[in-house]
């Protein structure tokens, strides 16, 4: 698992890793690096990171198109 800042809700990073699993959506440990240190970024400019990894987390997985 990827070090988080003590800003980051542990409970709330757990409910995004999980909702990328479910999304079968590779989150490999530098896709979780680069994630941190965007929410690091957000933080620093301001931002709430969990309320940001919240709403990234939100979205419901796109169905296929059947095209």
């Amino acid at each position: 698992m990827t070090a988080l800042p003590s800003y980051i809700d542990p409970m709330i990073w757990s409910a995004f890793v999980e909702q990328r699993k479910a999304m079968k959506v590779p989150f490999t440990p530098q896709a979780q690096k680069l994630v941190v240190m965007k929410l690091m970024k957000f933080h620093a400019d301001g931002y709430d990171a969990n309320a940001a990894l919240e709403k990234a987390g939100a979205g419901k997985p796109r169905q296929r198109s059947q095209n």
